[in-house]
């Protein structure tokens, strides 16, 4: 046990102004050190962990320039709260998130278990993964990379199974054009300039299901599931060429 000193001040209108101490201060465990009237705030250590407690009614803030929490042999910085207002989360001395006056930036993979929703835009140069669940932007998702995903299809997941009757008749109504995208598109479009495409209305009147309506108005297209119609015109376009053969023949 250290040889304790007491300051001890009495009386209901004794004031402390003042306590200086060369060499620490020295408090026993669980001895809290407690400020304002009702002892709003609680400092204190317990043996095995400390504690700042705000036990009053009101906040707790930190006012300095910039704050940086550290490990305990201050060899590893954890997060930095800049006073040019950004926050960094870091993993072994190494920025892997950061805000922005923008957003936020991320270094490294993002992956999600459950779901992510994004109502502005990602601009990705490394990875994002969802095991399970979803993600899903109001905003556009902007990739460096490759974007890899791979769409639930099994056969047991499905009722109702049809093949696609009519599909040449419907590829035959969406015109590939080409195009220039203009002031009213995003700014990956206009950066992007001239482009490849379908056009939404036309594809809404023969495939609807594969068109949606986004929350700006304008008509979006999924791609990809235009595949299902081109694999069955490519089979009636061969059984076209197999009969003109047996005519030829």
């Amino acid at each position: 046990m250290p040889n304790w000193k007491k300051v001890i001040v009495s009386g209901s209108d004794a004031i402390l102004n003042q306590v200086t101490a060369s060499s620490g201060i020295l408090l026993p465990d669980d001895v809290k050190i407690n400020f304002g009237d009702e002892n709003d705030l609680q400092i204190h250590h317990d043996g095995s962990n400390s504690y700042i407690k705000d036990a009053g009614t009101g906040n707790i803030f930190y006012r300095s320039g910039t704050q940086t929490f550290q490990n305990a042999a201050g060899s590893k910085t954890m997060v930095v709260l800049n006073a040019a207002n950004s926050v960094d989360l870091n993993y072994n001395n190494a920025t892997k998130f950061q805000t922005t006056n923008t957003g936020v930036s991320v270094t490294g993979n993002v992956r999600s278990s459950a779901g992510a929703i994004i109502t502005g835009s990602i601009f990705v140069s490394g990875s994002i993964g969802a095991d399970e669940g979803a993600i899903s932007a109001s905003g556009d998702i902007i990739a460096d990379g490759d974007v890899v995903a791979f769409n639930s299809s099994d056969e047991r997941l499905k009722d109702n199974i049809e093949v696609i009757q009519g599909s040449l008749d419907k590829i035959d109504g969406i015109r590939g054009v080409e195009f220039d995208w203009n002031e009213k598109s995003p700014g990956w479009a206009r950066e992007r300039g001239h482009d490849v495409g379908v056009i939404a209305q036309e594809v809404q009147k023969v495939i609807p299901e594969i068109v949606v309506e986004r929350k700006n108005g304008y008509l979006g297209v999924d791609y990809k599931r235009i595949v299902p119609l081109l694999i069955e015109s490519i089979k009636e376009l061969k059984q076209e060429v197999e009969i003109l053969k047996k005519k030829v023949n």
